[in-house]
């Protein structure tokens, strides 16, 4: 007999990757003192990408239109509290060098940096990650995937990491 699937509720996250020249945007969490991209959750009503434009003006100051914003994909994750999360990414390539400002969401150091990754993701952003299976980064080719099979009850199960 077949049961009737449940739509799954996954609260929606939208993440930017600004590049410029080669380099990538990253912040300094205050809680933690990991990396992360800019980004965070939607509020009532929004798409992805006003998401990504809202949290972008509000984390760093940079101002985008969503035209200006590159889609790159979306995956369905759980974070360590067993939250069910679907990741939005976007890219926003600048021309020039943007200026940033401090998170009025106290949630980085104060600060954003450009870290060069034009060969990879830095050894000591790659260690010390806000999410180490970062979506946005894995949709940039800067984090592998590792396909593990996992059997369970006779079943083949296939899941994903990064």
């Amino acid at each position: 007999m077949l049961k009737k699937l449940k739509k799954e509720k996954r609260e929606q996250i939208s993440s930017i990757a600004v590049m410029h020249d080669g380099k990538l945007l990253f912040g300094k969490r205050r809680d933690s003192g990991k990396w992360t991209l800019p980004g965070g959750h939607a509020e009532k009503d929004e798409v992805p990408s006003q998401t990504a434009v809202r949290e972008l003006e509000e984390e760093t100051g940079i101002e985008a239109k969503e035209k200006e914003l590159e889609y790159l994909g979306n995956d369905n994750v759980v974070n360590e509290k067993g939250k069910k999360l679907r990741i939005n990414c976007f890219l926003l390539e600048t021309k020039e060098a943007t200026t940033t400002k401090e998170d009025p969401d106290e949630e980085n150091e104060g600060r954003w940096l450009y870290r060069d990754i034009k060969n990879g993701l830095p050894e000591d952003v790659a260690n010390n990650l806000h999410a180490k299976k970062n979506v946005t980064l894995k949709l940039l080719g800067l984090q592998k995937s590792i396909k593990l099979k996992l059997y369970y009850n006779g079943e083949n199960r296939k899941i994903f990491y990064n």
